[in-house]
Formats: structure tokens, C-alpha cells, sequence
């Protein structure tokens, strides 16, 4: 018996974090919507976090950032730092799996967007991981 609890205790470990495919793509072997997990369910979940609005989740209009009404103000390295921090609030706000240990934001005015490039730790996960992303206006 303590060898089975064993090993389900090390299949847990291997895939902490699960989540479904935004994409929705087929999973072939299950012909379900395929999923995402552990470090990958995450950076899905941030990038969703970081692109959600004040008051666009129903019920619950404090979930979000003021980052999408940012990205219109001018494309400089003020609005840049702006943005930086608010990454960083955001996540320790509403995304208990993730430690930040740091955020960069750099303007691109050509393209009139921003990168970002967040380093941070998932719990339970030991390597250090980075999402980059592009901020830009969607409307």
C-alpha cells in the first residue's frame, strides 16, 4: 500500500498545474480539447491575467489591471514603467502559483506597443521561467 501511495504522489508531482487548450485543439488520442499543464497552464493564465480589464469579468469587477486602458497613453519609457509595475501588481494580486522576480517593459514606438518580459518562479516547479509578450491596443 505505501508503494502505491508512492507513486501516485510522484504522478501528482509531475503535473501539478492543468488547464485546457485556449486554441481548442483536438487532442487526437481522445479526440477531446486538448490541455495544457504545469509551466505552460500558467504562462496561459498570465497572459490571459494580463490582458483582462477592470469590471470584463462579470461578477467580480475588481479582477484585472488598468495595463489595456495604458496601452493608449503615449509609447514611452514613462508609460513603460507604468506598465512594468502593473504587470508586477497584477500578478501578485491574482495568480498565487507565480513569485515574480522581475519584469521588464520596453516601449516599441513603431509599432506603437510595448514588449514585456516577465521572469518568475512557478510554486512547486524549480526552474526559473520568462513569458515575453507583446502589449498592444486592441481596439
Amino acid at each position: 500500500m505505501a508503494i502505491r501511495n508512492s507513486l501516485i504522489g510522484a504522478k501528482d508531482a509531475t503535473q501539478i498545474y492543468k488547464d485546457f487548450d485556449l486554441s481548442f485543439a483536438r487532442n487526437l488520442n481522445t479526440n477531446d480539447v486538448a490541455r495544457k499543464v504545469d509551466v505552460q497552464a500558467v504562462k496561459q493564465s498570465l497572459k490571459n491575467l494580463l490582458r483582462t480589464s477592470y469590471y470584463e469579468k462579470p461578477f467580480n469587477p475588481t479582477y484585472g489591471s488598468p495595463i489595456p486602458t495604458l496601452l493608449f497613453e503615449p509609447c514611452d519609457t514613462t508609460t513603460a514603467n507604468l506598465l512594468a509595475n502593473e504587470v508586477r501588481v497584477c500578478i501578485e494580486n491574482f495568480e498565487p502559483r507565480v513569485r515574480v522576480e522581475e519584469v521588464i517593459v520596453r516601449a516599441q514606438p513603431d509599432q506603437n506597443s510595448f514588449s514585456a518580459k516577465v521572469t518568475f518562479h512557478v510554486i512547486g516547479i524549480e526552474s526559473f521561467q520568462e513569458l515575453d509578450i507583446v502589449l498592444e491596443r486592441l481596439r
